[in-house]
C-alpha cells in the first residue's frame, strides 16, 4: 500500500469534512423541516415521517380561516376579514355599508359595498349568510 503525501492527506480530510458537513446540513434540515397546511397548522417533519401540528403564527392579525357560515348582518370587521379576499379596508366597509342602509336582506347585496364585485362575491358566498 502507497504511504499517502502530506498534500494528499490533507486533500482527503477536506473531501471528508465537506461531506460530513453536507450530510449534516441536509440532515438537520429535514429534521426541522416545516410544511404549512392550508389549515394554518404547520406539520413538522421528523425522517422517519411522523409530523406533529402546531399553530403557525400568520405575518398579520388575520382572523383564523371560515370554519363555519359568517353572518353578514352581525359580524365585526375583524369576524370579516377570515372571508377569503376581505382585509381590514374591505371589511370595514361592509361594516360601514351595513351601518349607513341597514341590515343585509340577502347574501348577494353585499356585492353593492364598493371593492365587492361577482369575482370575489364567488369566493365568499358559501361561508355568508344574513340573519
Amino acid at each position: 500500500m502507497k504511504k499517502l503525501s502530506p498534500s494528499e492527506g490533507v486533500l482527503i480530510a477536506l473531501a471528508i469534512a465537506v461531506l460530513i458537513f453536507t450530510a449534516g446540513f441536509f440532515t438537520g434540515r429535514l429534521t426541522a423541516a416545516r410544511v404549512v397546511t392550508v389549515t394554518g397548522l404547520a406539520a413538522d417533519a421528523s425522517p422517519t415521517g411522523a409530523a406533529t401540528a402546531s399553530p403557525v403564527p400568520s405575518a398579520s392579525a388575520k382572523a383564523p380561516a371560515v370554519t363555519g357560515k359568517i353572518n353578514i348582518n352581525t359580524a365585526t370587521a375583524t369576524e370579516l376579514e377570515a372571508l377569503d379576499g376581505i382585509g381590514p379596508v374591505l371589511a370595514q366597509r361592509i361594516v360601514d355599508y351595513r351601518t349607513q342602509y341597514g341590515a343585509f336582506q340577502s347574501i348577494s347585496q353585499i356585492k353593492n359595498v364598493s371593492g365587492i364585485g361577482n369575482q370575489k362575491f364567488e369566493a365568499i358566498k358559501d361561508f355568508i349568510a344574513v340573519g
